[in-house]
């Protein structure tokens, strides 16, 4: 796969100053449920043309996904394949916890090279309320 930086560029060029951060993470279904997913993640203006494994991804669209599905309260098991077109296959479990029509807690699990370690907390209303590298 070739990847058109001009339109990454030109993309990033209508934001609101996130340039180098654009990213683009594409899932598609293996099958009728999100049970299994083959996903890619690419963001060639922060250096990273394409991402073999990527774990806190993973775990927004797990989250995301359950929060779509019409049940109220369950476990959700997920299972991500990433790097495979790239030679550098992963698989990236979640499982993803909801109560009361809510998303609770998202779990990862896999096999991976850590490149860090952080603990991410999120408010309410989607933002960012802490990151801290540990």
């Amino acid at each position: 796969m070739v990847i058109n930086l001009d339109a990454f560029r030109a993309v990033a060029a209508r934001g609101d100053g996130t340039y180098g951060r654009l990213l683009i993470f594409a899932y598609a279904r293996a099958g009728a449920g999100a049970e299994k997913l083959r996903v890619r993640m690419f963001a060639p203006l922060a250096g990273i043309f394409e991402d073999p494994a990527t774990g806190s991804a993973s775990g927004a669209l797990g989250a995301y996904l359950a929060s779509l599905d019409p049940r109220a309260d369950g476990e959700f098991r997920i299972t991500n394949e990433q790097g495979v077109d790239m030679g550098r296959p992963s698989e990236i479990n979640l499982r993803v916890f909801k109560s009361g029509g809510q998303v609770k807690s998202a779990k990862i699990s896999g096999r991976c090279v850590h490149v860090m370690r952080g603990v991410l907390e999120v408010g309410c209303q989607g933002r960012v309320k802490k990151l801290r590298h540990v």
